[in-house]
């Protein structure tokens, strides 16, 4: 390797975050898009680091839908295949711990997009000033990072849509239940990423505070306390987003009272009236 080479693969790794090895590596691979793509090697590296990425995210999210797609007689095979795929290599049951499950792991890669995103957006706005004296042109360097933000909103959307996949499957704990809604009370601007967010909101509303979530209404109960806790100091900084989850749960949690729910969910001699 000549010094650009390791110069390059240095900066990729610091750009992206990876180990110096996992950089070559990157690099390597991107060794014949600089003529196709029109760009140095270190920018196509970054490009097919992203595009990689982006690829894992889209797969899963493929085998996850199709895990649940109506039975076809032309593709009952394949799809009994996907399933039993999912079963034992994505969703498996008991011994796996935090490390193994996909909703922290997701929760954790989302957390560190939203990082990477104010970084990109501090380096795009220091290059828009510089710029300002030559027309506010974008040059080819900054043109990649515009492409990696893209791709990393892109990514995150990705992950929300994984994430409310795995709440849907009952992958979730009650502890992932309370990670989320400390990400959602931290918020501070209505944007796209937090919009990514909404569908794993109905997913988890619906597992721990409905009666088809598969919980008592007395555990349920116990978390609607906590949620709303009687002090009224909630930590949500953004109050029409509190508003819209709390409208959301009690839609949910009040069928334990206006429905008619399973036997199951109303364990013998409790008190109804307690949680109205």
């Amino acid at each position: 390797m000549n010094d650009k080479f390791q110069q390059d693969a240095l900066l990729l790794s610091d750009e992206i975050d990876v180990d110096e090895l996992d950089a070559v590596r990157c690099l390597l691979d991107s060794q014949e898009d600089p003529p196709v793509l029109g760009r140095p090697l270190l920018e196509c590296g970054i490009i097919r680091f992203h595009q990689q990425r982006k690829y894992v995210l889209d797969s899963l999210r493929l085998l996850l839908e199709l895990e649940d797609a109506d039975d076809d007689a032309q593709d009952s095979a394949a799809l009994d295949t996907i399933r039993m795929f999912v079963a034992a290599r994505l969703f498996q049951s008991g011994g796996g711990g935090a490390s193994k499950r996909y909703v922290p792991r997701c929760m954790a890669a989302m957390a560190k997009i939203r990082t990477w995103l104010q970084r990109i957006g501090d380096k795009i706005a220091a290059a828009q000033t510089l710029s300002q004296g030559n027309g506010g042109q974008m040059s080819e360097e900054m043109e990649t990072v515009e492409f990696s933000r893209l791709s990393l909103i892109q990514q995150h959307e990705l992950l929300g849509v994984i994430l409310c996949r795995c709440v849907e499957k009952r992958q979730a704990a009650t502890s992932d239940f309370f990670d989320f809604i400390s990400v959602l009370k931290r918020a501070e601007k209505y944007e796209t990423l937090l919009v990514h967010l909404m569908p794993a909101v109905g997913a988890y509303i619906s597992l721990f505070g409905s009666t088809e979530g598969g919980h008592d209404l007395i555990s349920v109960r116990e978390l609607n306390n906590k949620l709303f806790p009687p002090s009224g100091d909630s930590g949500w900084r953004l109050p029409q987003l509190q508003a819209a989850f709390r409208a959301w749960w009690l839609a949910e949690y009040s069928g334990f009272y206006v429905d008619d729910p399973p036997e199951a969910a109303i364990p013998p001699n409790t008190d109804l009236d307690e949680g109205e």
